[in-house]
């Protein structure tokens, strides 16, 4: 058995850790499934609107420069802001973002591309982007009702080289955190603002907001989905490890089991040998040998312990002894003088007769004096053990008091020795302070050479910035000022042109100009200069119609995207409705009549959104047609879609009246049961004439006419119900009510 405990001593093996390990495993891969659930869940909806799937359109093309939906290229930093951000985005939000426009090209053509998209070539896409300074002017605005504003490109995490694009999306829009300092932000700096319930206040003077309905949730599930996929990654790397130890840890279990059940059954065969020893004249022996050894050491320190007491009793006695005959001493010198006395008292009062009552008024004072002496001796006596009394007390308290100095001596050694560990510690620290102190000074130093730094390139950036918004109003007012600017800047600074600044003279241009400033003035004595002015005036016009022609072919543009976005969520979420009212629709009619099946399911060459028919199979063998069907099967399948469409969507409370009339008995039942099993949390109130629905009630009215009154009675359910509807306590009871029975 020792073998067997040094070699389980080698082992090193904790069964506690083991034992904790599993079941921190059994918990991590619940907690894994979860998230891998939730994540499941997450790409499911979010896959219908961001799936962007695509075949090559060339051999050997490079996938990386098709970066994806710009919704899954940016982050949304708050989650408060995915409603504002979703807005601001609109449609572009699932627009597809490639690296050049050749890319996006090749794919509408060659792509197979199963819906329409929009490309977004980041060497062709201009951005716009609020300035700095509109910004600034913009939170001083909002901060005066109490509001906050950005701009909605701050508001979203991305990768650098798709800047371009994120700017294209986001760039010109404000997001303001209240309405009314959004419609003063955007009446001020006739900039777009976006509140965060979703509000548009447009420069143009349009508004928009209203429902809030699926508002944001893109956003937001996808920084769901985000955040589920990281605690998932985290999860399954801590379970990997744990796993890992659990494998390292099998083998040393194994053989730390196999080496403990020996060493238990060697300890079992080793007590049943004491015991058989135990129960022998020898074993018998040798246990009363051990009592009375260990009666003898008992007997030996409590002699010991009586001869310390004797002697120290003795020493008390014999110091009590010297005491008493001390005071005896001095009693028996007083009794004398006493004596002495009375006999000079009687020789005085023998000898002077004439004084006999005065001698004997001094007897009677003596023996007063004498009755007192003796109570003296009473007291000293008292007094006496009184003092044995002290001796005693005085003696524990000095042993008390000696072990109460060793134990302070003690303490006094140890705290001398942890003050010095702390003087050297705090000298220790002070060196280490010093010098931290010397640091912070430098950085200190730093800090405001940082400073300055930063101040200057903050006036170099602002002047930067006003004298780019300077160069940006020039050149506005000059497009501005001469139209032809904008179709002839094509071919500015081009060699060989008109505009070939390079080759143009500026003394030649002057004079040149001069002259035919001169022919002007001379030719406009004979044309009519008001002509011009109507030319200028119908260009004008004509410039503005086709502006507003672009903006009503963008417009169109939209809504047709949105109408497009507008259809693929239909047709999700019919989809998504069919798959679950398909599912609840077989079990339920599955549960109504046993041995059958039933499904939804879109006709040949259709989509479920398309158009949907019944079907329905007893057994294995599908029916071609519901005339097949007997009536009480109508009525269960009927019953059935109904139940299920319900159940999509859930009510708190239902009300039936003889849903089962034209079915017979086990039907009845199985409707009983099949609403107890898919309507645990919705509250029913059945009316019906048949038993088998009773069976099933939690609480039964019973209505009847007796004497040409109308009673009602109050009946609980059977003990089964109701044993069931108490286990659950979170679900709601059924209430079931029988109608009016005439009575003959």
């Amino acid at each position: 058995m020792g073998d067997l405990q040094s070699s389980l001593d080698k082992i090193i093996f904790s069964s506690s850790e083991f034992n904790s390990l599993e079941l921190e495993k059994s918990s991590l891969e619940k907690i894994v499934a979860s998230h891998q659930e939730k994540v499941d869940m997450l790409h499911a909806q979010l896959q219908g609107r961001l799936a962007f799937d695509f075949a090559d359109p060339v051999r050997g093309f490079d996938r990386s420069k098709v970066k994806g939906v710009v919704a899954r290229l940016i982050t949304v930093k708050n989650d408060k802001y995915a409603t504002a951000l979703e807005v601001a985005a609109g449609g572009k939000l699932y627009q597809v973002v490639v690296d050049e426009a050749i890319v996006g090209k090749a794919l509408l053509e060659r792509g197979q591309l199963k819906r329409r998209v929009t490309i977004i070539p980041l060497d062709k896409i201009q951005g716009r982007r609020v300035s700095s300074s509109t910004c600034e002017e913009a939170s001083s605005v909002a901060g005066k009702f109490g509001s906050l504003a950005s701009a909605a490109i701050e508001l979203v995490g991305f990768h650098e080289e798709l800047r371009n694009a994120v700017e294209y999306v986001f760039g010109a829009t404000l997001v303001v955190d209240e309405a009314n300092a959004a419609n003063k932000v955007c009446d001020l700096l006739k900039t777009r603002t976006v509140t965060l319930e979703g509000d548009v206040y447009d420069p143009s003077g349009t508004i928009s907001g209203g429902s809030k309905n699926n508002l944001g949730t893109t956003l937001s599930k996808l920084s769901e989905l985000d955040k589920a996929s990281t605690a998932l990654s985290q999860e399954l790397a801590h379970l990997e490890r744990v796993q890992s130890r659990l494998t390292s840890m099998q083998t040393m279990a194994k053989k730390h089991e196999d080496l403990n059940g020996k060493l238990e059954l060697a300890v079992a065969e080793l007590a049943a040998v004491e015991k058989h020893i135990s129960q022998t004249t020898y074993g018998m022996l040798c246990e009363k040998v051990e009592v009375m050894s260990k009666e003898l050491k008992e007997a030996e320190a409590e002699m010991k312990d009586m001869q310390t007491e004797k002697e120290v009793k003795w020493d008390l006695h014999r110091s009590l002894k010297e005491r008493e005959a001390e005071l005896t001493k001095k009693r028996e010198d007083k009794l004398k003088d006493i004596e002495a006395r009375i006999k000079n008292g009687k020789e005085n009062a023998s000898k002077a007769s004439k004084k006999a009552l005065e001698a004997s008024s001094r007897s009677q004072t003596l023996s007063l004096e004498l009755a007192e002496l003796q109570k003296e001796v009473l007291s000293s006596k008292a007094a006496l053990e009184v003092a044995k009394k002290s001796v005693l007390d005085a003696n524990a308290d000095e042993a008390k008091l000696l072990v109460e100095l060793k134990d302070i001596t003690v303490r006094f050694d140890e705290a001398k020795a942890m003050m010095k560990g702390l003087e050297n510690e705090i000298k220790r620290c002070s060196s280490e302070l010093k010098a931290l102190a010397d640091e912070k000074e430098t950085l200190e130093k730093q800090k405001e050479t940082m400073k300055l730094e930063m101040k200057k390139s903050a006036i170099q950036v602002a002047k930067y910035e006003k004298d780019r918004s300077s160069a940006e109003r020039g050149i506005a007012n000059m497009l501005q000022k001469h139209v032809w600017i904008e179709t002839e800047k094509e071919v500015f600074g081009v060699p060989g042109s008109d505009y070939d600044f390079e080759k143009a003279n500026p003394v030649e241009m002057s004079i040149k100009l001069k002259s035919l400033k001169d022919e002007q003035s001379t030719l406009a004595k004979k044309i009519n200069k008001k002509v011009m002015g109507m030319l200028e005036k119908t260009e004008g016009e004509c410039t503005e119609l086709i502006r507003k022609r672009k903006v009503i072919s963008n417009d169109k543009m939209k809504i047709e995207a949105f109408v497009e976005e507008l259809d693929v969520k239909k047709k999700a979420e019919l989809e998504r409705t069919w798959k679950k009212v398909n599912q609840d629709f077989g079990s339920i009619f599955s549960t109504l009549l046993p041995g059958t099946s039933a499904k939804l399911e879109p006709p040949e060459g259709m989509q479920p959104w398309e158009g949907l028919e019944v079907r329905v199979a007893f057994g294995n063998v599908w029916k071609q047609s519901l005339t097949e069907l007997s009536g009480g099967q109508r009525s269960l399948l009927a019953l059935s879609l109904i139940l299920s469409l319900l159940l999509f969507k859930p009510a708190p409370m239902y009300i039936l009246d003889e849903v089962d009339a034209a079915l017979d008995l086990s039907h009845t039942q199985n409707i009983g049961n099949m609403l107890k099993t898919h309507f645990s949390q919705s509250q029913f109130i059945v009316v019906s004439l048949k038993e088998g629905m009773f069976n099933n009630a939690n609480v039964i009215f019973r209505t009847k006419f007796i004497d040409g009154v109308s009673t009602v009675t109050r009946t609980i359910g059977t003990r089964e119900s109701f044993a069931s509807q108490e286990k659950s306590p979170a679900r709601k009871r059924s209430f079931f009510r029988r109608p009016s029975e005439k009575e003959n």
